[in-house]
């Protein structure tokens, strides 16, 4: 059987994947995904369409898809294409395969339906693209994926009850004949997150995973932002890969990186890692593909802004044994066959043909009837669109506040939490479903629903309560359909606006009053009536960022590296929710004595580097009072994080010393930042400048000797 990689088929124009939270809101097509999902993961596991062949290309279990030449190299190579200039472009026509693969049974049930409800179906079915998961907007996952193990839907014989699709995949037969040797993962029959062991019966700890995940929420958009602002060149957002000395700071950022957070997030810390914390396993559970589809929109989003940037031919040996089909010395560059995915029978999808995503017949909200935009329009809109998804809580919207007031994106805003299960056979009783899509249109439009703000008012949580207090007073209290009770969503909308009042009555107090008096007092001046007048004024502010570079294989499997500012909890169990934590840098690494991928293997023998970035400002701004923003100078602050800034990491099973590391660099920077008078702009970002002084000395610190 030979695999040709299309997309879905059909329809004049390129259909928008939606958010799922957006699709949610459309029963029928919502329905149709579950169902589809179900029956997807039913498939044999031999068939080279099912979920596991499909799910497998990723990693484990090393055998070749659909049977493509082999190279000449010996041993099971895989196709890893991580910390690679190929890593956005490889996974579209991953996701396309999945997409199209999943859209045929989606139409297939959409026609078993009666006839007295068959063309509804039907039309559902032919908008139908994968969703994605916006974690940068709102890091917690619906329920639905997270929480509820069974879903309840109207199916083409009646109404059935069936284990949700979303929360887990099954395997069948038992995995351990698939995945010798490979520790807790030859044990477990269907897929974990926060793992509560490493035995046959261990289940998800989803409460532990969503509070890691919310913690990390403004700290995932703010990276996911000032990526999109920052970095203009392809080479530096595409992959984690260490760009070498001389580099400017500000690059160690990247698209991968952000992505390689969202897989230990849930694949968690709890003594044992999940599926989603290994590349050789990731793809097998279901909401690697919500995560990846985000990871491409935001890819897709990049494009937009920067069309004259794309990968260039890099003279990288790849692997001196080989892997499935490339040779050792092969170099990656803009006709480079991305395998196993098939555009013919006889040729495989490149780079430069997966770089408009219509070429595979989707698009996303942000892009629909993009060609009927002028060249001057183009930008603009999408400025104006990732301004209002992300800008909004950003640290620099504080010295504007008035620019933010009536900021509408082209795109509705998707909901935090639109429901703990999903029941269309009593949302169809009593709620009226949101009017779908066109094809190829936007989603349609949603009210805002949100869980209530955290009450705590420690120094470290007055930011995210704001960005709680900001959120619910957008609500209106519509409630999401496929909501199981109306009063559940009253309910939430009620406390969310009485803790937004209680946010509003601390702000007007002044930030700087909750601050402990220790942490104002670091700040030569402190708060002030004047700063605090001048902060509308200001047009510059310095961005501040907590750089990492480490090896990547320096532990032989993944690990975090947990950044904080102040004290915090010395048990390593709490590190991942507590209130002084900035965010979590997460290297996503194979086993290496157990993987069979030799990009990995061959990485690990070149000690490859690889960098991220953690932002600072806004915690700097929770911690010394919004009026500091436009203040935070370099002899100021300075003094400041070498006493307040640590870090401390942790794989999923043990807490890791510091000096176990010898690779580990972290450095502080700042960056000029220019801020625009409008919304269809960026603010401008100058050269980051490094301060050795914060970290030279302290184990894992960057000194001043130290190659940049």
């Amino acid at each position: 059987m030979t695999v040709i990689v299309t997309g879905v088929q059909g329809g004049n124009t390129p259909v928008a994947r939606q958010e799922i939270r957006t699709m949610m809101q459309d029963i029928d097509l919502f329905t149709l995904y579950l169902l589809g999902m179900e029956r997807f993961q039913a498939v044999a596991e031999t068939d080279p369409l099912s979920w596991f062949q499909i799910a497998g290309i990723h990693g484990r279990p090393y055998t070749a898809y659909d049977a493509p030449p082999q190279s000449s190299s010996s041993g099971n190579g895989g196709y890893c294409t991580h910390s690679s200039s190929l890593f956005p472009p490889w996974h579209r026509p991953y996701l396309a395969l999945f997409e199209q693969a999943l859209a045929k049974h989606v139409t297939d049930i959409a026609n078993e339906y009666p006839t007295t409800t068959r063309a509804r179906y039907v039309a559902a079915a032919q908008k139908f693209r994968i969703p994605y998961w916006d974690w940068a907007y709102y890091a917690d996952p619906p329920d639905v994926v997270t929480k509820q193990m069974q879903v309840t839907l109207n199916g083409p014989k009646g109404v059935r009850t069936l284990d949700n699709p979303l929360y887990r995949y099954r395997f069948h037969p038992a995995q351990g004949v698939e995945f010798p040797n490979s520790g807790q993962f030859s044990s477990w029959p269907t897929t974990v997150r926060w793992p509560t062991n490493a035995q046959a019966n261990a289940t998800s700890s989803s409460d532990q995973m969503d509070a890691f995940l919310l913690n990390q929420t403004l700290t995932i958009r703010d990276s996911t932002y000032n990526l999109l602002m920052s970095i203009h060149n392809y080479g530096f957002f595409s992959n984690d890969r260490y760009p070498g000395p001389r580099t400017d700071p500000v690059n160690f950022a990247s698209l991968e990186t952000i992505h390689n957070g969202i897989h230990g997030s849930i694949g968690g810390v709890s003594g044992v890692g999940g599926h989603m914390g290994n590349p050789d396993f990731a793809a097998f559970d279901p909401i690697f593909w919500l995560h990846h589809t985000n990871v491409d929109r935001v890819f897709t989003l990049w494009q937009a802004l920067n069309p004259n940037s794309y990968i260039d031919t890099v003279q990288q040996q790849r692997s001196i044994r080989g892997t499935f089909t490339t040779r050792a010395g092969t170099t990656e560059g803009i006709d480079t066959p991305l395998t196993p995915f098939r555009q013919t029978a006889t040729a495989f999808w490149t780079t430069r043909g997966v770089r408009d995503t219509r070429t595979l017949n989707y698009t996303y909200p942000e892009l629909v009837k993009w060609a009927s935009l002028s060249a001057d329009q183009k930008p603009r809109r999408l400025y104006d669109d990732i301004n209002a998804m992300y800008g909004r809580s950003a640290p620099w919207s504080t010295l504007n506040p008035g620019l933010f007031a009536n900021a509408r994106a082209s795109v509705p805003l998707v909901s935090a939490k639109v429901a703990s299960d999903f029941t269309p056979k009593m949302a169809e009783a009593s709620v009226a479903a949101a009017p779908p899509p066109a094809v190829g249109g936007a989603a349609p439009a949603q009210q805002p629903v949100h869980a209530p703000a955290p009450k705590i008012l420690d120094a470290a949580s007055i930011r995210k309560n704001m960005e709680a207090g900001m959120h619910s007073v957008q609500a209106q209290g519509s409630q999401a359909a496929g909501m199981s009770a109306s009063a559940t969503a009253s309910h939430k909308v009620g406390e969310a606006i009485a803790a937004a009042g209680n946010v509003a009555a601390i702000t007007a107090q002044k930030v700087a009053s909750v601050v402990p008096a220790p942490v104002a007092a670091a700040i030569p001046g402190g708060s002030s009536t004047a700063a605090a007048k001048s902060v509308a004024h200001a047009r510059q502010y310095n961005e501040w960022v907590a750089n990492i570079r480490v090896e990547k294989y320096a532990l032989k499997s993944s690990f975090f590296i947990h950044v904080f500012l102040g004290d915090f909890n010395p048990d390593p169990a709490h590190w991942g929710t507590d209130p002084n934590l900035v965010g979590s840098y997460y290297v996503f690494a194979n086993d290496l004595d157990s993987t069979e991928c030799e990009n990995c293997q061959e990485n690990a023998e070149d000690q490859l580097l690889v960098t991220g970035a953690i932002p600072l400002t806004g915690a700097l701004g929770d911690r010394l009072g919004k009026d500091q923003i436009a203040q935070l100078n370099p002899d100021q602050i300075t003094p400041y994080l070498t006493k307040e800034l640590h870090w401390r990491i942790q794989t999923p099973t043990r807490v890791v010393e510091r000096e176990e590391i010898p690779s580990l660099k972290i450095s502080v920077i700042h960056i000029p930042v220019s801020i625009p008078a409008n919304l269809d702009t960026f603010p401008t970002w100058g050269h980051g400048t490094r301060h050795t002084a914060i970290t030279t000395g302290r184990p894992g610190g960057l000194n001043d000797d130290d190659d940049d």
